[in-house]
């Protein structure tokens, strides 16, 4: 899916707004095709390589705690419909990709071979993948590295968390088609939206509530220490040498080498002390 992605970009020019998209599926047929088995496996279209491994995740799930389970099977639901709305606003839909005829704007074109075979490659393992599981000989041939798993019953028959799933599933595609395949996408998204698509736009403001509760305390936080740092601890740590500096520039001033010096100096020292002697006397 992700270079399948990137050869749509290259094919318009580095434009990842899916809103310029549209009508792609004649123009990049490698691509179309290839995404589109990518697409059946990711979202669990039978028999490709995401239904054996999606089935089993929700089925595991449902063992281990129902709520798990559950979150995991509307997961299921979710992906239908957001990866279909991926093909239908990039492959179909009307087309929204500007073009002239004196050569500017964007020209949708095939990626190139160094692209197109690895896309081919990867899109035949969606389809070939889940032959992996043929005769449990892929459990069998991991078992000596990753161990031994027990198996339990789920709550429900498997076939029926299968159908389930595929109902699932089948509810969110048409779900994106009612909403998306039979509408007119727009160039530009709407700004008069409900608040359940601002929210999804915003990225349930998950990036608010991080910078709310972590970065900006975070960096209020750094900044008060290291204002501290500087303040505090940084001034108390030169103060001490800027005084003990001081203190040795001083002394070294008196101890010039001078002998006149030396004899003021005692002659001070005498006048004190014989001044300290007459006004202890008194």
């Amino acid at each position: 899916m992700f270079l399948g992605a990137g050869s749509v970009m290259h094919a318009m020019d580095d434009d990842v707004d899916m809103r310029h998209y549209g009508a792609l599926n004649k123009l990049l047929p490698v691509t179309f095709l290839t995404f589109a088995m990518g697409y059946l496996a990711i979202i669990g279209f039978p028999p490709f390589s995401g239904f054996w491994s999606k089935d089993k995740i929700i089925e595991v799930a449902l063992i281990e705690n129902p709520i798990v389970g559950i979150c995991a099977l509307l997961g299921a639901g979710i992906t239908g419909f957001y990866m279909t709305r991926l093909m239908l606003m990039t492959y179909f839909t009307n087309k929204r990709w500007a073009s002239t005829d004196d050569g500017g704007g964007v020209h949708p074109h095939e990626s190139p071979k160094v692209m197109t075979i690895p896309l081919i490659v990867l899109a035949a393992l969606s389809v070939l993948g889940g032959l992996m599981l043929a005769s449990n000989w892929i459990v069998e041939w991991l078992s000596p590295v990753v161990g031994h798993a027990e198996h339990h019953e789920p709550p429900i028959p498997v076939i029926v968390i299968t159908l389930i799933t595929v109902a699932v599933v089948a509810v969110g595609v048409g779900l994106a088609w009612f909403l998306v395949g039979k509408q007119d996408v727009p160039r530009v998204a709407p700004a008069d939206v409900s608040f359940a698509t601002k929210a999804a736009r915003a990225d349930l403001y998950g990036d608010a509530i991080n910078d709310a509760l972590v970065v900006t305390p975070g960096n209020r936080t750094v900044f008060a220490l290291t204002t501290a740092d500087r303040a505090i601890v940084d001034r108390l740590l030169t103060g001490i040498g800027e005084a003990t500096h001081g203190a040795g520039q001083f002394i070294r001033r008196i101890q010039n080498g001078y002998v006149r010096t030396y004899a003021l100096g005692i002659l001070g020292g005498a006048v004190i002390l014989v001044l300290t002697l007459v006004a202890v006397n008194q």
